[in-house]
């Protein structure tokens, strides 16, 4: 199985008008505005590792329903993730896996995601969460992405507030 690979900074924002200021002052274009919905689902962990495998299907009003299986850590303070998509036909595989995993959290956000090169920004607004900001650097060969991880962290920083270590799953897990 081929796994893209991101690098990501995720933190809270109480503001997104300067996000947006630096973003189109540096290029970075509106691509949509749209309603997310993620189902994340029970997966066995592994105690001893550092990662942590999800799964997850997505709903929006842009395209088809997606499946996204992805493998998380941090390495020096940013997230890593190694993941796959597959496009689905229908809400069968979603039915299946509520029956056979379980749900284990459903985030609900409006999103707004802007782009410039390999880089993607989300401006996210979590049902029951607040405002978070999303930068995911698409590992691409010819562009160094710890480079553009400390270019964005410096670029953005004044403007966010605590980082988020994980996942939107891990900040609106359904009670056991």
């Amino acid at each position: 199985m081929t796994m893209q690979r991101n690098r990501e900074i995720k933190a809270y924002c109480p503001d997104f008008e300067p996000i947006r200021s630096i973003l189109s002052r540096h290029g970075a274009s509106l691509v949509d505005n749209t309603e997310q919905v993620d189902y994340y689902y029970n997966l066995a962990s592994d105690k001893d590792s550092e990662t942590h495998r999800r799964l997850k299907i997505r709903i929006d009003g842009i395209g088809p329903p997606q499946v996204i299986y992805y493998v998380e850590g941090q390495e020096q303070g940013a997230r890593t993730s190694s993941f796959r998509v597959w496009g689905m036909n229908g809400l069968e595989t979603k039915d299946m896996l509520d029956a056979v995993l379980g749900i284990r959290a459903v985030v609900r956000k409006q999103r707004e995601h802007w782009e410039k090169d390999n880089v993607q920004f989300h401006l996210d607004e979590v049902e029951g969460v607040g405002r978070v900001l999303e930068v995911e650097i698409q590992s691409q060969e010819g562009r160094d992405a710890e480079e553009q991880l400390a270019e964005y962290q410096q670029l953005l920083g004044d403007y966010l507030g605590e980082r988020i270590i994980g996942s939107n799953e891990d900040l609106v897990v359904l009670p056991q």
